[in-house]
């Protein structure tokens, strides 16, 4: 039999049991004060609704936050309080508004207004308007007024259409975030239909009852069912003056429990039909639903001991599992008589072995990509320089500057020969160094030596090895890109410093034209600026990324007509370090 049969049957059986035992416990049963537990049950229901404006009061106040926060929203009410008006802001605003009392059905009405006059507003359903323009004219307002928010249950501040019912209106100071000084106010309307729509449950199977609620004023705002408007304004003025908390009386020819609940600027009351809460306890009663709760609660601590027999094997599957998080990929032994698990563990070892097989693979293709791309990046580091050194070659034997032309092919052949490095990706700091003096003096011989060169290493990293073409597209980006056509007097000094175990710092600088930092960003975006695309230096710092992760950093500090600095720190690893 499988699992999923001896559990049904299991389950039948202790439920069974479970309320044969049950029906015959109900047989002497004596039921708790009925209007203790009415009463309790009001007030529960008293304080959710509370909660509920609570948490609507909680929601306005963060779609005040978001309004507010908004760029065009703060841009026009810094404008305004500057005595600057700019009715394209206006529009814009008074859109923004839109859209949002269009997508937050809470809000019935927004308006803006700067610190005098109404900027901006925007009406679902646009039936009604403020009574005043300028802000100062509300009896409300005060200068002096700087608290988070205010939540007005009683608001008298619009002109309302025909058969429209009092609003819920909720007023905060706009502050400007820069400067945090008062540069508005925001007033945003929920409609007593909208709260009704909130606080009312649509429950068939509650008792019998009416709900309304008052603002400090007394008057009702919401009631639950307006054939009682009257009889309950009426009945909880009463109660409210007298200070009572409960009461028992009659109501369209019925018994009801009144119970009320006081909230700061408002107040809560409840009516409870008594005899529709008698019958429905009658038939459905507190002990019945506690039992059966009970009931549930002990079928499933039996399912659960009698079932632990047969779950014992998915735990242990479910324990080999978790260790597929932790990176262990091995298959699991376990012997079951259970069909359902044997194929569950054969699933899960042939899961197991293809994961390892994709692992094996992916690594495999990721090495082979790395291989790949780091070719890919180290072919894009300036190949023109070669083009350009054929054509000084050639235009020093036209020259006849034979002598030149021979120093020349000499320095490019050192170059090549340091640069192939046996197809080594990694070469040591002294190599680099001797390839760029290479480069210099090939530079040198082109532009007839326009500039100047320098290096300070220090000793004991000579032997350190970092990526080859490290250093030569850094020097070629300076001559070509800081010196070349700026000045006659360039110089270009190189400084690698060790600042660790296996740390170093590479520091390149210039005295060329420099970049603005709009330059600059245009530069390092990859696109072509008025002194050319830097192709060696993009690709220079992409292959450092590539290699050494987060282990390398780098950064450009430049200034027009005053030079660039580039610094670039390496963690190496410590078998290139010795």
């Amino acid at each position: 039999m499988s699992i999923a049969v001896k559990m049904a049957i299991v389950m039948m059986l202790a439920t069974a049991l479970v309320l044969t035992l049950f029906l015959a416990a109900l047989r002497y049963y004596n039921s708790f004060s009925f209007y203790q537990k009415l009463e309790g049950v009001s007030v529960a229901y008293l304080d959710s609704i509370d909660q509920i404006v609570g948490n609507l009061t909680s929601s306005l106040d963060s779609y005040s936050r978001i309004c507010f926060s908004n760029a065009a929203v703060q841009n026009v009410l810094e404008k305004e309080a500057s005595g600057q008006t700019e009715f394209s802001l206006r529009d814009d605003v008074n859109n923004y508004l839109d859209e949002l009392v269009a997508n937050i059905i809470q809000i019935d009405s927004i308006y803006l207004y700067g610190n005098d006059t109404l900027i901006a507003s925007a009406d679902q359903k646009g039936n009604h308007y403020p009574k005043h323009r300028n802000l100062r004219e509300f009896e409300w307002y005060s200068e002096t007024e700087g608290g988070e928010y205010y939540i007005d249950f009683s608001s008298d501040d619009f002109v309302r259409g025909r058969g429209e019912n009092p609003e819920i209106s909720f007023r905060r100071v706009v502050r400007s975030l820069r400067t945090f000084q008062q540069i508005g106010y925001l007033i945003m309307t929920v409609s007593s239909e909208e709260l009704s729509r909130l606080l009312v449950p649509d429950d068939s199977d509650r008792y019998e009852s009416v709900f309304c609620l008052f603002n400090d004023r007394r008057d009702v705002i919401v009631v639950s069912d307006q054939r009682y408007r009257q009889e309950m304004q009426k009945i909880g003025t009463e109660m409210i003056a007298a200070g009572e908390k409960m009461r028992i009386c009659g109501m369209d020819g019925q018994k009801y429990m009144f119970c009320i609940l006081e909230s700061e600027d408002r107040c809560y009351m409840g009516a409870v039909s008594i005899d529709d809460a008698y019958r429905a306890d009658h038939s459905r009663n507190f002990i019945e639903i506690f039992l059966v709760v009970l009931q549930i609660i002990v079928t499933l601590a039996c399912i659960i001991v009698i079932s632990g027999f047969y779950t014992r094997p998915l735990r242990r599957l479910m324990e080999s599992m978790r260790e597929l998080q932790s990176g262990s990929f091995q298959p699991m032994k376990l012997e079951s008589e259970q069909y359902e698990i044997k194929e569950l563990v054969k699933v899960y070892n042939d899961m197991v072995r293809e994961i390892n097989l994709l692992i094996r693979r992916t690594k495999e293709a990721e090495r082979m990509k790395g291989q790949a791309d780091l070719k890919a990046l180290t072919a894009q580091i300036n190949p023109h320089f070669l083009y350009n050194t054929f054509d000084s070659i050639k235009a020093l034997f036209m020259l006849k500057r034979y002598d030149d032309a021979y120093s020349m092919i000499d320095s490019l052949s050192r170059f090549y020969k340091i640069n192939l490095s046996k197809g080594d990706d990694f070469i040591t700091v002294e190599r680099n160094l001797a390839m760029i003096r290479s480069y210099v003096d090939i530079q040198r011989m082109r532009f007839g030596g326009e500039f100047s060169y320098a290096d300070e290493v220090d000793e004991e990293v000579l032997q350190w090895k970092i990526l080859k073409f490290t250093l030569q597209p850094l020097v070629e980006n300076a001559i070509n890109h800081g010196i070349h056509g700026y000045t006659s007097q360039g110089v270009i000094r190189l400084v690698i410093r060790r600042t660790g175990e296996s740390r170093i710092r590479i520091c390149l600088e210039d005295n060329g034209r420099g970049m603005s930092e709009e330059v600059l960003s245009r530069a390092l975006a990859g696109e072509a600026g008025e002194y050319g695309k830097s192709f060696g230096l993009l690709a220079t710092f992409r292959r450092l990324e590539y290699c050494y992760e987060d282990r390398m950093s780098w950064k450009i500090d430049s200034e027009e007509a005053k030079g660039t600095r580039i610094t670039i720190e390496l963690e190496l690893e410590e078998c290139l370090c010795h």
